[in-house]
């Protein structure tokens, strides 16, 4: 019997199989690298602050399902907010320079705009919570970005300021979809991302996003 046959017993006795170690791994290695010799480029990228929920605010192993987004969202991101806490402050005690960037690929869905059926039903407050990607960034010698900065373009302005490149930006543009489309990508007006309390969406159907 594989595990995918008897998961959903294991999901009703509220069972939770697994290995925090694995999930674990990409903060232990960037931990690791932070001491490795000479110049390097490092690119982590965590699953933690995803479902399924597997931790407390601690980082212990929480070995029952808790599938509530509401209640157990929080306690998972504190245990990532520790992890890299942790790590940025291990880079900075090293007295190396360095370029940090964290960057999220969205935001949350307490409101449940990622599970519609339609991205063109979700609402404007919706729309503004998913777009909402969570970004810090450490920039030494008085390093400053645009006001408006999309994911596609970050590494193109880094590296051109601190490697000399001569990468071309792209447009700064944004797309909406939900889990069952996930290729179903609606344009959304970043111009109102600003401020959430214009937007809206325009005629029936559009999905476009727009200021009021």
């Amino acid at each position: 019997m594989t595990y995918s046959a008897i998961e959903p017993v294991l999901t009703a006795a509220r069972i939770r199989l697994g290995s925090p170690w694995r999930t674990l791994g990409p903060f232990r290695r960037l931990r690791q690298a932070v001491n490795e010799p000479g110049p390097k480029l490092v690119f982590g990228h965590a699953m933690l602050t995803h479902q399924p929920f597997l931790f407390t605010s601690s980082c212990n192993w929480a070995r029952k399902h808790r599938p509530d987004y509401a209640t157990s969202y929080p306690p998972q991101i504190e245990c990532s907010n520790r992890q890299i806490l942790d790590i940025v402050s291990r880079i900075l005690a090293s007295g190396r320079p360095s370029v940090i960037l964290l960057q999220g690929d969205h935001g949350t869905s307490l409101l449940g705009g990622r599970s519609l059926a339609d991205p063109r039903t979700a609402s404007a407050a919706q729309v503004a919570e998913r777009m909402g990607a969570f970004s810090a960034y450490r920039l030494p010698d008085d390093g400053a970005l645009p006001d408006t900065v999309t994911p596609v373009n970050l590494l193109r302005l880094v590296f051109n300021r601190y490697l000399g490149t001569g990468l071309e930006l792209q447009p700064n543009q944004a797309f909406y979809s939900v889990v069952r489309r996930t290729y179903d990508l609606v344009p959304v007006d970043m111009r109102a991302l600003t401020d959430s309390s214009k937007l809206v969406r325009t005629e029936p159907g559009s999905g476009v996003v727009a200021r009021r």
